[in-house]
């Protein structure tokens, strides 16, 4: 679990504001394909008489379409020798498994942390126009890379292409 952390970082090594999500353009079409598939969703929960996931699916809608609506705000993401602090929450090191970094020239340029709890997710950093050998070898120190992570993963390509 973060840990809340309003003292002093003891040093900041690298430091940067990233988006605390990405913002997706979704044209009409986007829109025209998930009313559809919303409408179908409920449509079948109503023959089924589920009405629980119709509300579900109703609810998940109107928050995918409230995101779209608002800038992210910008966060800022801090590495230090104790750990990542990213907004308000502060993660030691020990809490991470690893880390790997994709970058590709014309396109992604994130860096990823996975958790030892697989429950917890990973968390995804934006690097745009960091300084990516210098914080890869500063992890180093800390944790270990995934060096067989060759792409994104699977879970991120497939919200790109959903743009959620």
């Amino acid at each position: 679990m973060p840990q809340e952390n309003n003292q002093k970082l003891s040093e900041v090594i690298f430091s940067w504001r990233v988006p605390e999500y990405f913002r997706y353009n979704r044209g009409i079409w986007w829109y025209i394909i998930s009313i559809l598939v919303l409408a179908g969703v409920i449509t079948w929960s109503i023959i089924d008489k589920n009405y629980l996931l119709a509300v579900i699916g109703l609810l998940f809608y109107l928050v995918v379409v409230i995101y779209n609506l608002r800038e992210p705000e910008l966060i800022d993401f801090i590495i230090t020798p104790d750990g990542l602090k990213f907004g308000r929450n502060f993660y030691s090191y020990e809490v991470f498994e690893n880390f790997f970094i994709i970058y590709e020239d014309q396109g992604i340029k994130n860096i990823y942390f996975d958790f030892k709890n697989p429950f917890r997710g990973r968390l995804v950093i934006s690097l745009d126009d960091q300084e990516v050998i210098a914080i890869r070898e500063f992890l180093l120190q800390f944790l270990e890379e995934d060096l067989e992570r060759k792409s994104e993963p699977l879970s991120q390509q497939l919200g790109r292409w959903l743009k959620f």
